[in-house]
């Protein structure tokens, strides 16, 4: 069995995938290659098949066609624990259970390199407290996932994404349910994971501000792919999203903005 190492690249090769047979597909012969330690964007319009691709990506589901490979491996090849230890995979969805202490969900993420027996070692322990660290969770590690509020459990499930020590990190809509200042710390926190992260993501300001490469998803391909700043023009926003943009640089602030309104009717 091959060890893929970090630094490996993530490539999906003419990748199609529809739910039926006959239908339209939901995507179609995508070609991508995910660079290293890179934080990569997927945005496009509600069913452009953002969650399906982070979904093929992460192994949850079958292309229809094509393959997908991880370093130079296939990933329909890997046994379900080398594709975890590969690939962590945060859906847009995912909660804890209620009854459960925040420390012991976190600590799920090292299932993939547990014994038979599932004791955890010193390594995996130091992964899970890092984590939490990283999160700012430490505060909420021995409470009850029921008593927190969603942007706490959102920041807890990608705390376990984060203790699984992958390679690659996929994140389908990471800031969902957190307040603008939390959305701002999140995704700060996840590029110190050091991870190559893939992120399904709506807000194209969050995008130019915090991703180093933007995938616009439109009518099933690749519509446009590169820097935030080159790929979110005046052009790709209006025909892809139907609104008016401009990238606004203000001198206060370190980074520059996308600013949208919608036309006139």
């Amino acid at each position: 069995m091959n060890c893929v190492q970090h630094g490996a690249l993530l490539k999906a090769r003419g990748l199609t995938f529809s739910y039926h047979n006959g239908d339209q597909p939901i995507l179609r012969d995508l070609d991508l290659t995910l660079q290293p330690e890179q934080m990569t964007a997927i945005v496009g319009t509600n069913g452009a098949g953002k969650s399906t691709l982070l979904k093929l990506l992460a192994g949850v589901m079958e292309p229809s066609g094509g393959k997908i490979l991880v370093g130079e491996e296939s990933l329909r090849s890997m046994p379900a624990r080398q594709r975890a230890q590969q690939l962590a995979f945060v859906a847009q969805e995912e909660q804890p259970p209620f009854e459960m202490e925040v420390i012991d969900f976190v600590s799920l993420g090292r299932l993939p390199y547990s014994s038979r027996f599932g004791v955890m070692r010193a390594s995996d322990h130091e992964a899970v407290q890092a984590a939490i660290q990283l999160m700012r969770i430490e505060n909420l590690a021995g409470r009850n996932s029921g008593e927190l509020s969603g942007g706490q459990r959102r920041r807890v499930v990608i705390a376990r994404g984060i203790a699984q020590r992958s390679p690659f990190l996929l994140l389908d809509e990471p800031t969902n349910h957190l307040d603008v200042c939390h959305q701002h710390q999140v995704l700060n926190m996840v590029r110190e994971s050091h991870s190559t992260v893939v992120a399904a993501i709506h807000d194209l300001d969050l995008v130019l501000t915090y991703f180093d490469r933007v995938i616009v998803l439109h009518e099933a391909s690749v519509f446009a792919d590169g820097s935030p700043v080159d790929v979110l023009t005046q052009d790709v926003v209006q025909q892809v999203f139907g609104v008016r943009s401009h990238i606004e640089h203000v001198e206060a602030l370190r980074h520059p903005h996308l600013l949208t309104e919608k036309f006139e009717d």
